[in-house]
Order: C-alpha cells, then sequence, then structure tokens
C-alpha cells in the first residue's frame, strides 16, 4: 500500500512542477499542531486539485470515496492519521473553509479536507516547485512510517 501511496504523490508532484516558478524554500519538517485538521484522522476525505483540473480523492473510509471513479484512493488507517497529522502544520497549509468556487488560481495545487457532508477546509500549496516540494516531504513523512 506505501508504494501505491508513493506512486500516486509522485505522480502530484509531477504534475504540481509543471511550471517553472522561482522557487521558495519550505520548512524542513512538519509540525503537527493543534489545528482541527490534525483530529481529523480516518474520518477526513483529502481531494488534490492539481493544475489540469484532476482531483485525486483518498480516505481511510471507503464509505466516502467510490472507489470505481478513477484518482480515487482507499488508504490505511494509520497513514492517512499520520497524513493528517503533518498537514495540520499551519506554517506550510494556510487552512480556510471550503467554499463553493476555489478563491485560488488554476495553476496552484489546491488540498479539500472534507468533512461530513460538503463541510470542510481548503488551501492551497501554490504551484511550481514549491508544491513539488511540499508533496515530496508528505512523500518522505509517509514512507518514514
Amino acid at each position: 500500500m506505501k508504494r501505491l501511496i508513493f506512486v500516486f504523490m509522485i505522480i502530484l508532484t509531477v504534475s504540481c512542477i509543471r511550471d517553472k516558478l522561482p522557487f521558495t524554500p519550505v520548512q524542513s519538517d512538519f509540525t503537527p499542531t493543534d489545528h482541527v485538521i490534525g483530529t481529523m484522522g480516518e474520518t477526513m476525505c483529502l481531494s488534490i486539485r492539481v493544475p489540469v483540473n484532476v482531483h485525486h480523492v483518498m480516505s481511510a473510509d471507503s464509505n466516502k470515496i467510490q472507489l470505481n471513479q478513477p484518482n480515487c484512493y482507499l488508504i490505511p488507517r494509520d497513514e492517512m492519521i499520520q497524513l493528517v497529522q503533518n498537514l495540520s502544520d499551519t506554517t506550510v497549509f494556510h487552512w480556510e473553509f471550503m467554499t463553493a468556487v476555489t478563491p485560488y488560481p488554476d495553476e496552484d495545487c489546491v488540498l479539500l479536507a472534507h468533512l461530513e457532508n460538503l463541510d470542510g477546509y481548503m488551501c492551497s500549496i501554490g504551484s511550481g516547485n514549491n508544491a513539488g516540494v511540499i508533496l515530496h516531504k508528505l512523500i518522505n513523512r509517509l514512507l518514514e512510517m
């Protein structure tokens, strides 16, 4: 399963690095905080919109995703909990309440954290190398488990 996540995140990294924007360094480690994202664990459904307007969806709860749809991934519970804790780092991820229309540019990689129904949070990790670095670091944190 970790290999599947690794391949999935590599695809996202490549999608987010397509443009050649100037590189902005990101801190080397994620620092979990008490942000509500960090407490969502396996109940969260995470959607990542990449610049080609494709959504990749993952969750530890098979009832929250449609596995027969492309780009939907069932993640083991412990890996999802680790991912969610890393996503609570508010110095890297600037979470806002989800809106019907994203305020972020089309070229940004956008994270959508779905709760029950359509409630949730969203943030942009930008585009280019910066977004790729963030996704790469999330991959490495999951592989360390």
